[in-house]
This record gives structure tokens, C-alpha cells and sequence, in this order.
């Protein structure tokens, strides 16, 4: 028996899928091919069956890490590409980058997610390709709209930082993971006017998104977090541990000792790592008890 080629199986699954949930043989060229990259599965999930009430997409490509949407984006091609800035390997920007090295032979529109939405980073997705940049949590039965959105505009980009922006704020209910952060460090006193402030709430935001974040500290999430400001890794760990160190001695006794409990009971400063991981766990609850899908 001659082994078929992958492409050729791969073209006979996707025009199946597409028959049994339009239920005509129409062409597949026809559909518009969907990839999902987010390191959250469950998250994964919720979209896929979001999308799935939209008889047109099809979901060709799938996966969690930034690696993963490289490799099938360039074997399965798909049309629209949601994916999510801080992922495992290679973040969502490193991945549009090498998509725009491959130049036109990838003709790919990306829908960018994510909880944190500074002006450099909004800036950067737009200058690779995003067409949307979308601030969790959000309206997930909106998307398939903002697909076909994409598709209609015929073109990669969109036309201004404010035009692809607006069309994320659009469809994010209040309150965002931003507001709901950045409440919780003005509770425990944490001094707005320094630096570590920004990158501490940069940090408990990725850390909400991505659990596994507080492990890689120094390796991932500083340097992501320097990125996002442009400074350097080691910057952001001073800054945060000064942030840390002034609000442990002038911040809000009764709001650090509710968050920080088995700290305060050994009379133990908590570390960087430490403060992020319970701030950001604190913020799982919040979002449970909202309601709102953190990431």
C-alpha cells in the first residue's frame, strides 16, 4: 500500500469536518481555516466552541505553545490565527515575527489576546501583522464576527493602532483583569509613583494568565516583562523587590496580612516570586466569583 502524503490525508479530514458541520459539499476554499494557540487549554476549548457555532470556520490547527503555532501555522496555513502574547517557547510576537520573515508565501491575519495591553506591546502586535488586539477577558461569542471582520478587510494590518484596538476594547466587559489588578496593589499600598509598580502589575497579569510564569521568574517573565517596557531584565527584579520592600513597611496592614497571611505569621517579607504567585492567585478568585475567564 503507497503512503499517502500528509498534505493529501490532511486535505480529506479538513473537507470531511467541513461537510459534516455545513452538511453540503461545499468547497472547502470556501470556509475560512481558523489556528488557536493559547497556553490555557481549557481556554482553548471555550473558543472552539465558540467558533463552532459559526458553520463557516473551520478550526484547522491547534496548540499551547509558541513553538507548536510556528510549525502548524507554516503546515496548515490557516486564514485567521488567534493566539495569545505569553506563551511557553516562543511568545505570540516572536511568532508573528517569523511568520513576516516568511513574506507573502504566509498570508496570515492574526487576532492577538491578551490580559496585558501596554502601549509598547499593542504597538509591536500591530507592527507585525495583528489585525486585532484583544484584552482578556472578552466576550468569546463575539469572535466569530470579529473572523469574518478580518477576512472582509482583505488586508493584513489594521489601518491605525486605533482601529485594531477599539475593536479589542469593544468587546472586553468591565472589569478587566487590569482593573481588578491594579485594584488589589492600590489596596495592599503599593506606591504608584515608582517604578516597580507597572512592572509589578505587569507581572501578577502574566502570572493570572500563565501559572507557570512564578517558575520560570528570571528565565521568562522578567525578560518578558523588560520587553514590554524596554528595560532590562534586571531592572524589573530590583524594581519589583523595592516595590515589595516599601509597601511591606508602609502599606496596608490589614490588606497584606489578608493576602499575605503565613507571611505575616512568621514575620518573613515575602519574596518577588512569593507576592506574585498569591497576588495572582487572589485574582483566579476574584475572577471566579465575577465570573470573568481570566486567561
Amino acid at each position: 500500500m503507497i503512503e499517502r502524503s500528509k498534505s493529501v490525508l490532511y486535505t480529506d479530514i479538513w473537507s470531511y469536518i467541513a461537510n459534516e458541520r455545513i452538511g453540503s459539499h461545499e468547497i472547502v476554499e470556501e470556509c475560512i481555516r481558523v489556528g488557536i494557540f493559547d497556553d490555557n487549554e481549557d481556554l482553548i476549548h471555550v473558543l472552539e466552541m465558540a467558533l463552532r457555532m459559526d458553520p463557516g470556520l473551520v478550526i484547522v490547527c491547534k496548540g499551547t505553545d509558541g513553538y507548536q503555532a510556528f510549525e502548524r501555522i507554516l503546515e496548515y496555513q490557516p486564514d485567521v490565527v488567534l493566539m495569545d502574547v505569553i506563551m511557553p517557547g516562543m511568545d505570540g510576537m516572536d511568532v508573528m515575527q517569523q511568520v513576516h520573515k516568511m513574506g507573502s508565501r504566509l498570508k496570515v491575519r492574526f487576532i492577538v489576546m491578551s490580559a496585558v495591553a501596554s502601549d509598547s506591546v499593542v504597538s509591536e502586535a500591530f507592527s507585525l501583522g495583528a489585525v486585532y488586539y484583544l484584552k482578556k477577558p472578552f466576550d468569546h461569542r463575539l469572535l466569530p464576527g470579529r473572523i469574518r471582520a478580518c477576512m472582509d478587510r482583505g488586508r493584513p494590518m489594521a489601518e491605525s493602532r486605533e482601529e485594531g484596538i477599539l475593536a479589542g476594547e469593544e468587546i472586553a466587559p468591565p472589569p478587566s483583569l487590569e482593573d481588578l489588578v491594579t485594584g488589589l496593589i492600590h489596596e495592599l499600598g503599593v506606591l504608584a509613583n515608582i517604578k516597580g509598580y507597572q512592572y509589578m502589575r505587569d507581572a501578577i497579569m502574566i502570572a493570572v494568565e500563565n501559572r507557570d510564569a512564578v517558575n520560570a521568574i528570571t528565565k521568562s517573565l522578567y525578560p518578558t516583562i523588560a520587553r514590554m517596557n524596554r528595560t532590562e531584565p534586571s531592572r524589573v527584579e530590583r524594581a519589583i523587590r523595592h516595590a515589595i520592600e516599601l509597601t511591606w513597611q508602609k502599606g496596608h496592614p490589614e490588606k497584606l496580612g489578608e493576602v499575605f497571611a503565613e507571611n505575616r505569621r512568621r514575620g518573613a517579607r515575602p519574596t518577588n516570586s512569593e507576592f506574585i504567585a498569591l497576588a495572582a492567585d487572589r485574582m483566579r478568585l476574584e475572577c471566579k466569583k465575577r465570573s470573568i475567564w481570566p486567561g
